[in-house]
């Protein structure tokens, strides 16, 4: 755990695992990825430590319950939890993949005012995954339930094969959350709204948007033609493309940060 932070039971159906730290500037609240943790953030949240700081484990994840339901209106129930427990005032909320689908969802059924939603490539589609997609998806949880039976250091070995660049400290904390983790939280993946489920709900998120995409041809999920969709779809939402993967931070946390900045500096002023 990062110093100076403090690890809280929330109680929402399961015990989820939140951790907080009080600042002066705005508040940030961090919905991590599929098979992360809350301090797999831990390099963006460093950079931002005079801000009001929420982080949690989402179910099935990090030291939260594991569940029988990992659907995204689970999610979204849960995140709601943490935000009756802290009641940060106009946060600006962070996600990451699962995280960024679960906060858009959200931030359109929710009447929680936010300052502004920061999604980091969730996985939109124009359709969903086709045969190949789902076999994958199969793969993915027999990686996982291995990974869980490791030690943090040899999946850590295997994360520098799989994502050769990051820093050496996002190894660590990538391994950890990986043997954390439940790999029923990969159910998730099977539901068709987590890729199509956005052209819904885009056109009722009135927080401004700001979302990161990276190259397909590395991992990143949304390409041109669903970028213009979003565009299309909510005149708030602001598209910027960096040169990285689906883990834009990880691959080119500079880019990430100065996009951060920029979104923050733009919601503060109005």
């Amino acid at each position: 755990m990062i110093e100076g932070f403090k690890a809280i039971d929330v109680k929402s159906e399961k015990t989820i695992k939140a951790y907080y730290k009080s600042g002066s500037k705005m508040p940030l609240v961090f919905m991590h990825g599929i098979t992360d943790n809350a301090f797999c953030f831990s390099r963006v949240v460093k950079k931002y430590l005079d801000h009001e700081i929420i982080l949690y484990d989402a179910r099935g994840h990090g030291l939260s319950d594991r569940a029988p339901d990992y659907s995204i209106e689970s999610h979204v129930n849960d995140a709601l939890a943490v935000l009756e427990e802290f009641k940060p005032e106009k946060p600006l909320m962070i996600g990451h993949s699962m995280g960024a689908v679960n906060l858009a969802n959200l931030a359109a059924s929710s009447n929680y005012s936010l300052a502004g939603i920061f999604l980091e490539d969730p996985p939109w589609l124009d359709l969903f995954p086709e045969k190949e997609g789902l076999e994958y998806i199969t793969s993915w949880k027999e990686t996982s339930s291995r990974r869980t039976k490791m030690n943090i250091e040899d999946v850590a070995a295997e994360g520098r094969i799989e994502h050769p660049g990051w820093i050496d400290a996002e190894y660590a904390e990538w391994a950890e959350a990986k043997v954390q983790v439940d790999p029923e939280v990969l159910s998730w993946l099977y539901d068709e709204k987590v890729y199509t489920g956005w052209k819904n709900i885009l056109g009722g998120i009135n927080a401004p948007i700001l979302l990161l995409t990276g190259d397909n041809s590395r991992g990143a999920y949304i390409n041109s033609d669903v970028s213009n969709e979003i565009a299309e779809l909510n005149s708030r939402a602001q598209i910027i493309n960096i040169s990285a993967g689906h883990s834009i931070r990880r691959d080119a946390f500079d880019e990430y940060a100065k996009s951060l900045d920029m979104f923050i500096q733009k919601i503060s002023q109005k």
